[in-house]
């Protein structure tokens, strides 16, 4: 089962498979978490989010951005949900991006120290230096 196959499934009761999904990252396996959780909460059924990824990714394609690779694709579901969460009235655009700000600026704040960035330096240097 892909995780696009989930969206046909007339209710969550179907999802038998789900343990042999696997996602390209972390990030599209809770993208893909969420429609699933808020769709069994019933802020949407898997249908209504099928209809609305296929018109983001032909809106997407409309505008000359081709579905190249995972990125994207997930990319689409993330626009897909906050477009029917805002159709629904349940997040507006302008209030998820405050969200992602505040979660972004909190996680800075307590991770501010860095990653490889910069120049690589030796783990050990000719002559024991």
């Amino acid at each position: 089962m892909q995780p696009a196959d989930v969206l046909a499934c007339d209710s969550l009761a179907d999802l038998r498979h789900l343990e042999t999904l696997s996602f390209p990252t972390p990030w599209s396996a809770r993208a893909f978490g969420i429609v699933l959780a808020a769709a069994e909460r019933g802020l949407f059924s898997l249908r209504e989010f099928q209809q609305a990824l296929i018109v983001e990714i032909g809106a997407y394609e409309r505008q000359g951005g081709p579905i190249d690779g995972d990125e994207t694709y997930y990319s689409r579901w993330v626009a897909a949900l906050t477009t029917l969460l805002d159709a629904k009235g349940l997040v507006s655009p302008p209030g998820l991006q405050a969200a992602e700000q505040g979660v972004r600026g909190a996680f800075m704040a307590a991770h501010s120290h860095a990653h490889g960035e910069g120049e690589p330096q030796p783990v050990c240097r000719d002559g024991g230096q």
